[in-house]
């Protein structure tokens, strides 16, 4: 389209919970959580992967791209998340939304 450049991009994603097996799977693997002050800190690796939880996220990008002269251009991009996490680890499941927003410029050249 002459000296534009269009795009559309989207993006799926999909967590799941694992869970790990074997002798370590269930030792204390150091991470200290709030006021954690002794050497125990209460993390195992599977009480660790179920604190992240399951869910679906998705992204969409929006960009256009303008060339000025032969050896530059302009590039602007905008990316629209949002993220649907269920986390299993809570007394009852906790489902939350979160959303971010990111817009991008660029000036590239050519030499």
């Amino acid at each position: 389209m002459n000296d534009y450049t269009y795009h559309v991009t989207y993006g799926t994603r999909k967590a799941e919970e694992k869970t790990f097996t074997g002798p370590v799977a269930d030792s204390d693997i150091g991470l200290v959580t709030t006021g954690g002050a002794g050497p125990a800190s209460g993390s195992s690796l599977n009480s660790t992967v179920r604190s992240i939880g399951n869910g679906d996220s998705t992204t969409i990008t929006l960009g256009a791209r303008k060339d000025i002269g032969s050896s530059t251009a302009l590039k602007a991009d905008i990316d629209l998340y949002t993220e649907d996490r269920i986390q299993t680890d809570q007394i009852s499941a906790v489902s939350e939304e979160k959303k971010a927003t990111t817009l991008r410029f660029a000036i590239e050249t050519m030499f």
